[in-house]
């Protein structure tokens, strides 16, 4: 169900952030189904106390439909449509952070929501993937439509 979500939501998403920075915005691929249940089960595992018999549980399809939050659990993906936007700085990536927070409307009347901003750019942040990045959740919110779902860009300091 998700990853039809992701399909469909893609296009929007990347034509409303090529629209906001132009040719600063990457895109990257739609995050697919294996993925994603690699990703539910890593965070079953490190994110709950009972970790492992939640993982154990996800893997059987009975048990996990059984459970109300494992039946639940997969729509708390907030990065299944996915790109990054290049900034130059600082100062730049504020900018860039600032413009995602205010949720503009592009000019196909496109427009996502900011729900969340992890910014591990603090000394204090730990490094994900090898690098600092900042990673917005959003949600689209259209003039014609209000379609629930959730997406991810990153910003990265080029210098």
């Amino acid at each position: 169900m998700q990853a039809l979500y992701a399909e469909r939501i893609d296009v929007a998403f990347r034509c409303y952030m090529a629209n906001l920075f132009g040719k600063r915005f990457k895109k990257a691929p739609v995050k697919k189904t294996k993925r994603m249940m690699t990703k539910l089960r890593q965070d079953l595992e490190e994110n709950f106390e009972d970790g492992a018999a939640l993982a154990l549980a996800w893997d059987d399809a009975e048990a996990a439909a059984a459970s109300p939050l494992l039946r639940t659990f997969p729509y708390g993906l907030g990065d299944l449509v996915r790109g990054s936007v290049t900034a130059d700085g600082a100062e730049a990536m504020v900018a860039v952070a600032e413009q995602l927070r205010a949720g503009p409307v592009d000019e196909a009347g496109r427009r996502f929501e900011c729900w969340r901003i992890k910014n591990t750019h603090h000394e204090a942040a730990a490094i994900v993937g090898g690098s600092r990045t900042s990673w917005f959740v959003c949600r689209e919110g259209g003039s014609a439509s209000r379609r629930l779902g959730s997406s991810s860009s990153s910003s990265s300091n080029t210098a």
